[in-house]
């Protein structure tokens, strides 16, 4: 494991979003430094502060007028796909990116700037919610603007999942900055196995197990790209450990069958 794999490790319940998505970020640049990226959170967080913004329109405001406005971060409309929209080192370094990792930017400054904001679990377009006094305000990090009602959301929603897709009370519950992070990282994963650049996406899946060691799912597609890389001693070993952290027969159950059929090839 790397020293940010080994941080991840320690990090607790909930690693520092920013900082987080940062050591991510620099598992794709080993060499940089990170502690000017830092530097700017925390310039953009002064800069913010100083509008004395007090009600969640007024923060949400001073946090676009600072990030959108004097420093032009914006979507990457014209090429969305691109893997380093979903590396913030290089979002910084281009002010450009993918709604998650703005949405991450956004949330660090407005968090080093001593405000509430969380991101929210809203299906195929990261937002976020800022409060303020006894407002609550909705960002589109992507279109550096606020979404001013329900209607909104439903448009996002529809344009994005289907004119049958519905609103629901669950569209706007907080994310955990984990499942932010994993958010961040899964487009990398989902870009590169359409690539078929199979080493470089089990490479990306070794990085959301920092975040979430224990999830089956990922266990095994981590195994399942290392049969399609023909190494299929190191996915047993991975189902075996998973073996080991499931409580449940069934699970258990299919991944000895797994286990078992892929011992069969070994021989």
């Amino acid at each position: 494991m790397t020293d940010d794999g080994i941080w991840f490790a320690a990090a607790g319940t909930e690693p520092d979003l920013f900082e987080a998505a940062l050591r991510l970020g620099r598992c794709d640049h080993p060499d940089i430094d990170l502690a000017p990226y830092r530097a700017h959170l925390d310039q953009l967080a002064r800069e913010a502060r100083a509008s004395r913004a007090d009600t969640a329109t007024e923060r949400l405001e001073a946090l676009v007028e600072t990030l959108a406005g004097r420093h032009g971060y914006a979507g990457d409309a014209a090429h969305y796909d691109d893997l380093a929209n979903a590396n913030l080192i290089d979002v910084v370094d281009r002010r450009r990116g993918l709604p998650v990792a703005l949405g991450i930017l956004y949330i660090g400054t407005a968090r080093a700037a001593g405000w509430r904001m969380e991101g929210l679990a809203f299906p195929h377009h990261f937002l976020a919610r800022i409060e303020g006094g006894q407002e609550r305000a909705i960002l589109d990090p992507f279109a550096g603007q606020a979404i001013a009602d329900a209607a909104g959301l439903r448009s996002i929603l529809r344009r994005l999942g289907g004119e049958t897709a519905e609103l629901k009370p669950a569209h706007t519950r907080p994310a955990s900055d984990r499942a932010i992070l994993l958010r961040l990282i899964n487009n990398q994963r989902t870009r590169l196995l359409s690539a078929g650049n199979n080493e470089a996406a089990l490479a990306v899946v070794e990085r959301m197990l920092w975040l979430a060691p224990a999830d089956p799912g990922l266990v095994a597609e981590a195994a399942e790209i290392e049969v399609g890389l023909g190494r299929l001693g190191g996915a047993i070993r991975r189902l075996e450990r998973l073996s080991g952290q499931v409580a449940d027969a069934t699970l258990q159950q299919r991944i000895a069958a797994d286990i078992k059929r892929l011992r069969t090839r070994l021989n």
